[in-house]
């Protein structure tokens, strides 16, 4: 070959190696675009949820709902101008814990303030406000006023409920994406693009947060709250599984992320078990270091609750009391059987028949999360390895959150649902995951998923909570 082809074959192959090297950046970008686009999707779907729904609501509403919901225009700009968070935060500022506001002495004067029968119609009712000797509370969590009231005051904006939910749902979508991640690295698994559609679809609109937001009133900031401090400190706890050698500065981080949950919402208590059984069953730990995680993982959980002690007892001269009995609610809160297994069968029927309205009909958990049935593979394919043990902690931790809140009392609706739902998810994406990764890419399972995915996001868009 004269060395003028040889030229040629040289500039040849280097031009081929450039258009293979563009053909992999335009590939890799291409599919971090798809993510990109769908992560942002999720943040202007949530928007528009948050602020557009309520409005059309409020008028066939119950005039309680009227009063303490729908007050006027409703959405991320101006919200309630006085929500509870806001009225809570004006008061940290002011140096109390009860609302600046006091009961009106009409109020107070009624037979019982705390029967619906009596004050349902008043003008002066804070529903679902805690009333202790002629003092406003709220029982829910207090930690949104921290994460983002506090530090929108001390910018000069103005944080309202809609926006603090959209944030929280997002911020709790990202970091449970996050973790799925970190689990697949963790175990050397690589997941396919379209497989992320599946996951990130799942995480975003088949969860049963589409539902939540289109009330984004006090109840919903505190839940999505939680739901956003779990997550994170989870998130943050699969570090420790990448990297042994920072694995305490990773747990302490999940750690402070889950005493947030708990100041959120005491119930997220019982999510301990996961990281006590991840630590017991998943890491081969001496009994000295299994200890000496535990010590380390407790101690912001075991600081959150002597904080959530003494403001229980700043308020309700009681370290567990948490002002429920004294809530101003739909029905009267003092007569109703609270932790009682008598409500476990009225709770469970509705859960998963009558949880939301799907057009004209009343539809429950399977068919707004459809995605769980998955979590059957782990059992189908049982195997004594890091994955299944993870996944088989997650839905125990996710079933034992149900059996608690069904216990609670009576009446439970949608909002309840985030506090295990969530959970239960990410370990049926783990048992798809599982499935793929034994089975190989089969497109029957795919198709099936895909099915799934779908028809459990039309049903969370289209269905309306039952007030």
């Amino acid at each position: 070959m004269n060395p003028e082809a040889q030229v040629r074959v040289r500039e040849g192959r280097i031009q081929k190696i450039e258009w293979d090297k563009r053909g992999v950046f335009v590939k890799k970008n291409f599919k971090n675009s798809i993510f990109l686009f769908l992560i942002f999707f999720t943040l202007f779907i949530y928007w528009k949820f948050s602020h557009t729904i309520v409005d059309s609501m409020c008028p066939g509403q119950p005039s309680f709902y009227k009063y303490s919901i729908c007050p006027g225009k409703f959405n991320l700009y101006n919200g309630h101008a006085t929500g509870y968070y806001t009225r809570l935060t004006e008061s940290f500022l002011n140096g109390q814990l009860s609302f600046l506001e006091t009961p009106d002495p009409s109020f107070l004067q009624l037979k019982d303030p705390y029967d619906p029968q009596f004050n349902l119609e008043s003008p002066y009712r804070f529903h679902d406000a805690s009333l202790y000797k002629g003092k406003w509370y709220i029982y829910f969590g207090v930690m949104p006023v921290f994460l983002l009231w506090l530090p929108a005051k001390a910018f000069g904006l103005t944080m309202t409920e809609p926006l603090a939910t959209t944030l929280f749902c997002w911020a709790g979508f990202l970091a449970s994406l996050g973790f799925i991640y970190n689990i697949a690295r963790a175990n050397n698994i690589s997941i396919d693009a379209s497989h992320w559609v599946i996951i990130i679809l799942l995480l975003s609109f088949s969860n049963d947060i589409p539902i939540m937001i289109k009330r984004p009133f006090v109840y919903e900031v505190s839940i999505s709250c939680a739901y956003f401090c779990f997550m994170s400190s989870l998130y943050f706890y699969s570090f420790s599984f990448l990297n042994s050698y920072n694995y305490k500065k990773y747990i302490l981080i999940s750690s402070l992320f889950f005493s947030f949950s708990i100041l959120s919402r005491i119930s997220y208590i019982i999510f301990f078990s996961v990281f006590f059984l991840i630590e017991f069953f998943c890491k081969k730990n001496n009994f000295y270091s299994f200890l000496k995680k535990q010590f380390l993982f407790l101690s912001f959980p075991f600081l959150a609750l002597i904080i959530q002690g003494f403001y229980n007892y700043a308020r309700f001269e009681s370290f567990i009391n948490f002002g429920i009995e004294y809530q101003i609610a739909a029905i009267k809160i003092k007569d109703m059987n609270i932790f009682s297994l008598n409500n476990f069968k009225s709770n469970i029927y509705v859960f998963f028949h009558e949880l939301v309205r799907f057009f004209y009909f009343k539809i429950g958990l399977l068919q707004l999360t459809p995605f769980i049935i998955f979590l059957l593979s782990s059992f189908l394919f049982f195997k004594r390895d890091f994955l299944i043990k993870l996944i088989l902690i997650l839905s125990f931790a996710g079933f034992i959150q149900l059996f608690f809140i069904s216990i609670l009392f009576s009446g439970i609706t949608i909002r309840y649902a985030i506090d295990f739902i969530p959970i239960l998810l990410v370990a049926s994406i783990l048992s798809f995951i599982f499935l793929r990764e034994n089975l190989g890419v089969n497109l029957y399972i795919f198709s099936f998923a895909f099915i799934l995915t779908i028809y459990g996001c039309v049903t969370n868009m289209m269905s309306f909570p039952i007030l």
